[in-house]
C-alpha cells in the first residue's frame, strides 16, 4: 500500500469533489445538500431526500474519500485532504459503537462496517505520513478499528457474499495493523469463517 497510487483524477471527479466540500453528496444517483447536526458536525443518519437507507448506507462506507483523495493528488488543492481530515474525524468522533447492534443505524450495519474498514486502509497507508493528513486523523483512525473488528466478529451473516465482505472487513483490520493485540485472532476468525463458503460458493 505504501507504493500504491490512485488513480488519476477526471474532471468530474474535481466537480464531486468540490461539491463535497460543500456538503454536497450524490449516492445512488441521488445528489443532496446534507444536514449538520445542531453542534455543526455532519449528520451520518441522514437518508437523503428521499428517506432511502441506501443513501445513507453509501455515504456511512465512506468511499467517496478516494474521490477526495484523487482531486487532491491531481491539484494539490489542501482543501481536499482537509476535508478528508474533516469527515473521518467527525464520523469517528460522532458515531459510537452501538448497543445491541446497528441493524437500525445506518452508521453500524455490517456490510458498511467492512466496506469502511477498506477505506480506512487505504487512506491511512497512503498519507499517514502526509503532513496534510493530521495525527489526530490517524490516531482516530487507529481508535476505532477494535470496535469495527468487534463488531464484526460478532454481528457477522451466517453465510454468502455479505459474510464474505464481513470477514474481509475483520481481515482487513487484522492484516492491516498487525501491532493490534487482537490481530491474529481476527485474522484466525475470518478464515474460519471464510473456508467453508469456498465449497459452498465455488464450482
Amino acid at each position: 500500500l505504501r507504493s500504491s497510487e490512485t488513480a488519476p483524477a477526471t474532471e468530474k471527479d474535481i466537480a464531486y469533489a468540490d461539491l463535497v466540500l460543500q456538503d454536497i453528496y450524490t449516492f445512488v444517483n441521488v445528489q443532496a445538500q446534507l444536514p449538520r447536526t445542531a453542534a455543526g458536525t455532519l449528520d451520518w443518519t441522514y437518508r437523503g431526500p428521499e428517506n432511502d437507507w441506501e443513501w445513507a448506507w453509501s455515504h456511512n462506507r465512506l468511499e467517496y474519500l478516494f474521490t477526495l483523495e484523487r482531486a487532491y493528488a491531481a491539484t494539490g488543492n489542501v482543501a481536499y485532504m482537509e476535508r478528508i481530515n474533516e469527515e473521518i474525524q467527525d464520523w469517528v468522533l460522532n458515531c459510537p459503537y452501538p448497543a445491541g447492534g446497528g441493524i437500525s443505524n445506518p452508521q453500524w450495519r455490517g456490510l458498511e462496517v467492512a466496506i469502511r474498514t477498506r477505506s480506512f486502509l487505504e487512506i491511512f497507508y497512503r498519507h499517514y505520513d502526509n503532513p496534510d493528513f493530521t495525527d489526530v486523523t490517524s490516531l482516530l483512525i487507529v481508535s476505532t478499528l477494535r470496535n469495527h473488528a468487534q463488531f464484526l466478529r460478532d454481528n457477522h451473516q451466517g453465510g454468502g457474499n455479505w459474510l464474505l465482505t464481513e470477514m474481509r472487513g475483520l481481515a482487513t483490520v487484522g492484516g492491516g495493523w498487525p501491532e493490534l493485540k487482537q490481530s491474529q485472532t481476527y485474522l484466525d476468525y475470518a478464515f474460519t469463517k471464510v473456508t467453508p463458503e469456498i465449497a459452498k460458493q465455488v464450482l
